[in-house]
C-alpha cells in the first residue's frame, strides 16, 4: 500500500526482500486551474483558463506527461515567477499553446519566424586582453549550464529507477573529473555550508512534485565537487546534469567558460542531448532552454557614488543584452545572463556579450576618473571667482566637474534670450541631481554649449549623435499610428511617451507663473 501511494523508496524495497516489476505506478496531481481570485503572481495564472485546461488537460506526452504533472508546483507555489515546468521535452509541442505564448514573454521567441539554433563554444573571436588587463577588479565568476539525455522525461515523471538509471550513465563518464561524489541525501553540514556559500547547494527543486517525499526525490540525486569546491556537478536536481565552474580567487571569465564548455562536449559525445533545432537544448524549466548557459561576475570599482550617474544608462545597456545589472554595494555590481535563449545567438555570442557589458562597465568608471583627474578643485583662493559657485566634497552631480574658472570667466556672465544665466540653470546641482544642470530654454543650449557638450560626452555612450532629419507627427497622426500598433501588436504591459517642448517658450524649470499659464494656453490649442 505505501509503495503504491509512493511512498515507499527503493531501499525500504531491497531491505525487505521485496522486487517489482514493470512501470513504477505514478499518480496524476490533482490538481485545477488557477482561477482570478488566486493568490498567484506567475505566468501560469495570466495564461490558465478553464478553456485551455479543457484544450489540454487530457493529452499525454510520450512518456505519459500531462499538464497537471507540469503546472502542480506553480499552484502549490503561488510566488514563483512562471508556474510551469516542462514534464518532458515533448511538453513543448503537446502543449504549446500554453508554452509558446511563455517563450514569446521570454526571449520573443516566434515559431513561425525563428530559425536553426545553432551552437558553438570556440571563444578565440575575441580580445580578451582589455578584460585580462582589469582582471583584479572581478571579484568572482560562475558559469553554469545543464543538460537532459534524450529518452528520458523530466523531473515532474520521472521515476526512481530512471533516476538511477542516469546517474549511473552519467558518473560513468564524469567520474574522473571530481574528487568527491556524495548522494544528496548523505551530503554533510559542512559540506552544505561551503556549497551555499557559493549558491551550489539545493535542497530539492520545486519542479519536483511537492507529493514527492524527500527521501524519494532524493534517490539518484547526487552531487560531485572538486576539494576547493570550484567545479560541481548536479546530478538529477533540476536537470539530468547540471555543471558550474565558479571561481572567487583571480577568476578569468574566459578560463572558467572553456572549462564548462569542455564538460558540455563531452557529455554530448557520449548522450544524445534532449534537443530541438528550433528550441536548442530543452530543459525542464522554460527559463534555460537554448544554450541553458547561465553567467555571473561580481565587479568591484574603484568609485563608488561617481558611477551612480551612469548606473541606469548601464542598466539599459546590459539589459539589451540579456543581462540584468544590480548594484549590491556603493562600488560593487552584479551581473547575470537572464536571457539563455536568443535568436542566431550561440554559446560564444552569449559569453562575448557579458565580457563586453563587463568592460563597458569598468571603461564608465575610468571616464569618471578621468574627468576627476581633470576637475578644478576649488581650495586655492586664486581659483575661486566672485559668484562662481563651490561645491560639497560630496556633492554628487556630474556638473561640478566641469565648472572651473576658466569655464565661469566663459560663460558665467551670458544671459539666455529668456533672461537665464548659468547659475539659474546649476539649481539641481544643489539638490542632490545626478547631472546637475537643467536647461531653463532652448538658448541654454547654444549659449552654455561647451558645458552641455561635456555633459553628453559622459552620458552618452555615441555624441555626438549622427544628424537625422525628423517631422513631427501631429497628434491626430501620433494617435492613429498607436491605434494601428495595437491592432497589429496586442500589448501585453507597459506605455508609449510623447513629449517635447515649444520652441518660443521657456521650459517649465524656468517659467514664472505668468509664462506656464501662457505654455497651457498654448499646448491645450495645438492639442484640441
Amino acid at each position: 500500500i505505501r509503495y503504491l501511494a509512493g511512498l515507499c523508496t527503493t531501499e525500504e524495497l531491497a531491505e525487505n526482500e521485496i522486487s517489482i516489476a514493470g512501470h513504477e505506478p505514478r499518480r496524476l496531481p490533482k490538481v485545477k486551474p488557477p482561477k482570478p481570485t488566486d493568490s498567484l503572481s506567475s505566468y501560469l495564472k495570466k495564461v490558465l483558463n478553464d478553456a485551455l485546461w479543457k484544450e489540454l488537460g487530457g493529452i499525454k506526452t510520450k512518456y505519459d506527461g500531462m499538464l497537471a504533472n507540469c503546472i502542480v508546483a506553480g499552484i502549490e507555489n503561488p510566488d514563483l515567477e512562471i508556474g510551469l515546468f516542462a514534464c518532458d521535452g515533448y511538453a513543448y509541442f503537446q502543449f504549446k499553446s500554453l508554452m509558446n505564448p511563455l517563450l514569446k514573454e521570454l526571449f520573443r521567441y516566434d515559431e513561425k519566424t525563428a530559425g536553426t539554433f545553432k551552437h558553438n563554444y570556440d571563444l578565440s573571436n575575441y580580445d580578451w586582453s582589455k578584460l585580462e588587463s582589469l582582471s583584479h577588479c572581478i571579484k568572482n565568476v560562475q558559469v553554469t549550464t545543464s543538460r537532459n539525455i534524450d529518452g528520458y522525461p523530466f523531473h515532474p515523471i520521472l521515476t526512481s529507477t530512471q533516476k538511477c538509471e542516469i546517474e549511473k550513465k552519467v558518473t560513468a563518464v564524469f567520474t574522473e573529473d571530481y574528487d568527491n561524489k556524495v548522494p544528496i541525501s548523505k551530503v554533510s553540514e559542512e559540506e552544505k555550508k561551503k556549497l551555499s556559500s557559493r549558491g551550489l547547494f539545493f535542497e530539492r527543486h520545486l519542479s519536483v512534485e511537492s507529493m514527492i517525499p524527500y527521501g524519494k526525490w532524493a534517490e539518484g540525486c547526487d552531487i560531485c565537487y572538486s576539494k576547493d569546491f570550484q567545479n560541481v556537478m548536479w546530478i538529477n536536481a533540476e536537470e539530468h546534469v547540471q555543471f558550474f565552474v565558479t571561481q572567487r580567487e583571480s577568476p578569468n571569465l574566459r578560463r572558467e567558460c572553456e572549462k564548462l564548455f569542455s564538460k558540455a562536449k563531452l557529455f554530448e559525445s557520449k548522450f544524445k542531448p534532449c534537443h530541438d533545432i528550433k528550441l536548442g537544448f530543452l530543459t525542464c524549466n522554460p527559463a534555460s532552454i537554448g544554450t541553458a548557459l547561465k553567467l555571473k561576475a561580481t565587479v568591484q570599482l574603484q568609485k563608488s557614488s561617481d558611477l551612480q550617474i551612469k548606473y541606469e544608462l548601464m542598466k539599459t545597456y546590459c539589459a539589451k543584452e540579456g543581462i540584468e545589472l544590480k548594484r549590491s554595494s556603493p562600488n560593487t555590481y552584479d551581473l547575470e545572463l537572464q536571457k539563455p535563449f536568443q535568436q542566431g545567438k550561440t554559446e560564444s555570442d552569449l559569453v562575448f556579450q557579458f565580457a563586453n557589458c563587463i568592460e563597458e562597465l569598468l571603461k564608465a568608471e575610468e571616464m569618471i576618473i578621468s574627468a576627476e583627474s581633470q576637475a578644478v578643485k576649488h581650495k586655492p583662493q586664486d581659483e575661486i571667482i566672485p559668484g562662481m559657485p563651490i561645491f560639497d566634497a560630496t556633492n554628487p552631480s556630474l556638473i561640478k566637474r566641469f565648472i572651473t574658472k576658466d569655464n565661469w570667466l566663459k560663460f558665467g556672465n551670458i544671459t539666455s534670450s529668456f533672461g537665464h544665466t548659468l547659475k539659474d540653470c546649476l539649481g539641481p546641482a544643489f539638490e542632490s541631481h545626478e547631472i546637475g544642470i537643467m536647461a531653463h530654454d532652448a538658448d541654454c543650449f547654444s549659449k552654455f554649449e561647451g558645458l552641455f557638450t561635456s555633459i553628453a560626452k559622459h552620458v552618452f555612450k555615441e555624441f555626438p549623435f549622427k544628424p537625422i532629419k525628423i517631422t513631427p507627427p501631429s497628434i491626430k497622426e501620433f494617435v492613429a499610428s498607436l491605434k494601428k500598433y495595437e491592432t497589429a501588436t496586442p500589448i501585453i504591459g507597459g506605455y508609449l511617451l510623447w513629449q517635447g517642448n515649444k520652441k518660443d517658450f521657456p521650459y517649465p524649470s524656468g517659467s514664472d507663473k505668468k509664462q506656464l499659464e501662457e505654455t497651457l494656453k498654448s499646448c491645450i490649442s495645438t492639442l484640441d
